[in-house]
């Protein structure tokens, strides 16, 4: 005898149906329901801790990818030394340059190899929000926030040419320029940090196939 098994597989209950196709009959049919795996305090999912967990960590992995990718192209193409770049770099020294300032100034005035590093490498260590999840972005509340934020700060750019520009000039991010716990009022959207990139490079007169080349990945 020939049998077709269908299941209908839900977040709290599996619907099923076993078919004689031989007699087309019906010969079980049921559900199995059973508790939702979800926090009866809150509703969340039981999987988000790991799940949000897995996403900083992946999140963190991209980000020491970007930053040794930019330190290796600096070193490879004899821009710096891996011994300069560690001294721009040491955690237990006076930092010698203001990144920020370096941002903007490098968009009208010519900077040295390890201004530039630096200027690069702060932009590098922030990603930028990017999301083609847009039925969750409307209902996750952080999401919603974020999105809020970026629409914001959008208007910033009536003003200066560049993220770096406003984040050094502007009264708004003088006091913080990085978001705080629970705060997002400092996000920007991905393309911009990109846009941000390739201005200073092309304002430091690097080629085009030079650009390509960093971008590359």
């Amino acid at each position: 005898m020939r049998y077709s098994l269908g299941l209908d597989i839900g977040t709290a209950s599996v619907g099923y149906a076993v078919l004689n196709e031989d007699i087309n009959r019906i010969e079980y049919v049921g559900v199995r329901i059973f508790e939702r795996p979800e926090n009866p305090k809150n509703g969340e999912s039981l999987a988000l801790p790991r799940r949000t967990k897995r996403s900083m960590r992946r999140r963190f992995n991209r980000r020491k990818q970007r930053l040794n990718y930019l330190k290796n192209y600096f070193v490879e193409h004899n821009l710096l030394g891996r011994e300069e770049i560690n001294n721009i770099l040491d955690p237990t020294k006076e930092p010698k340059f203001d990144p920020y300032e370096l941002r903007s100034r490098g968009l009208s005035e010519k900077l040295s190899n390890d201004e530039l590093f630096a200027a690069l490498y702060c932009i590098a260590k922030r990603r930028g929000y990017k999301s083609n999840r847009k039925k969750l972005e409307e209902s996750d509340k952080e999401s919603g926030r974020v999105l809020t934020a970026i629409k914001n700060n959008a208007s910033m750019f009536e003003k200066y040419q560049t993220i770096g520009d406003a984040l050094h000039r502007d009264e708004k991010y003088k006091s913080n320029k990085r978001n705080k716990r629970d705060s997002y009022e400092n996000s920007f959207i991905r393309e911009d940090f990109e846009k941000e990139a390739k201005k200073l490079l092309e304002s430091q007169q690097w080629s085009e196939a030079a650009i390509e080349e960093l971008f590359h990945d």
